[in-house]
């Protein structure tokens, strides 16, 4: 007699999929922040002022004070332009984040090239294969180079081992 299955609601494949969160789209900190400016600013500075004969030291402090002032006056500059009008920094700030999100999208797109080809391996020379000859009992004759022709060619006994 056959077994009875329980006939209850659960099934083990699950029907509904559950969203799942995509992260959001960030702007990395160099495109956020002006650091890679404010470095070559920084080295510059630093580069000129010891040009112009300062110690290597002392250019290094100035181009410090110069890449701390200009941080400081890129900061206020941002603070007075949202303070003046908070909207339109918000909206420029959404429409810079949706342009780099369809520049992701669209890297993102695979490309539309032909398969890349097989890597070329270069040509190793290889050593020719050692032929091997096969020898039957009694094929061991040697002929020297000043017997003449027409003379027999010695035979020498067979040395290969008898299986």
């Amino acid at each position: 007699m056959p077994q009875n299955k329980s006939q209850s609601g659960y099934q083990p494949r699950g029907r509904f999929k559950l969203p799942t969160p995509r992260p959001m789209q960030t702007l990395s900190l160099l495109q956020e922040y002006p650091y890679v400016f404010l470095a070559a600013l920084f080295v510059l500075v630093m580069l000129f002022g010891y040009a112009a004969g300062m110690r290597l030291w002392d250019a290094f402090i100035l181009g410090a004070w110069i890449g701390s002032m200009a941080y400081f006056g890129w900061q206020l500059w941002r603070y007075w332009k949202y303070r003046a009008n908070p909207e339109a920094v918000a909206k420029e700030e959404a429409a810079r984040r949706a342009f780099l999100n369809a520049k992701t999208r669209e890297s993102n797109k695979p490309a539309t090239s032909p398969p890349p080809a097989k890597p070329m391996i270069a040509a190793v020379p290889r050593k020719p294969a050692k032929r091997v000859p096969i020898r039957k009992p009694g094929m061991n004759v040697k002929v020297q180079a000043h017997q003449q022709p027409e003379s027999e060619p010695q035979t020498q006994p067979d040395q290969t081992p008898k299986t």
